[in-house]
């Protein structure tokens, strides 16, 4: 991959990964940032990065195989984005948003309002979003959304450690 440095130190052929699920919360804060970055932006810097969309179906417990909790998310979420432009691969929503704008579209945090944008920011993602669909969850109280497949995984005795320690960092 060729790189040169950008407003941001991006790599001019940028590929990322997005990784998403059509219908988390957190992965269409994502692709929102990278929309936004790719349709507005018009500062100089870094060419458009690519960035490939990667289905982890949750309906179908994706991401708790073994591929995705080793080699992309540990934590078992979406949205993750890798790209070997990355000094790691970026596991929450809130990074990926900043990656993108500091690194490709530094017009989306104008040095006039960034502080103002980042504190937007950090509350539009602080959303929890299983309280988006749990009716009357009390303050205070947490709700534990017990996993039957997670359990059936972590029962399994044909499986490596390496993936049994993944099953058991996402369950906590």
């Amino acid at each position: 991959m060729k790189t040169s440095e950008g407003t941001g130190g991006g790599s001019v052929d940028a590929h990322y990964v997005l990784y998403i699920f059509p219908f988390s919360l957190y992965s269409i804060m994502a692709r929102f940032t990278a929309t936004l970055g790719a349709t507005y932006h018009s500062l100089p810097g870094p060419p458009t990065p690519r960035i490939e969309l990667k289905l982890v179906n949750l309906h179908t417990d994706e991401e708790m195989e073994e591929e995705y909790l080793l080699q992309v998310n540990p934590k078992g979420q979406v949205p993750a984005m890798s790209s070997s432009a990355l000094p790691a691969t970026l596991t929450d929503s809130l990074d990926i948003s900043y990656w993108l704008a500091n690194e490709h579209y530094p017009g989306l945090l104008p040095d006039t309002h960034r502080s103002e944008i980042e504190e937007l920011l950090g509350e539009l993602h602080a959303i929890q979003a299983q309280s988006l669909s749990v009716k009357k969850v009390r303050e205070g109280y947490d709700v534990e959304f017990p996993n039957p497949k997670l359990e059936e995984h972590l029962a399994r005795d044909d499986i490596s450690e390496r993936y049994r320690e993944a099953l058991k960092y996402k369950k906590e």
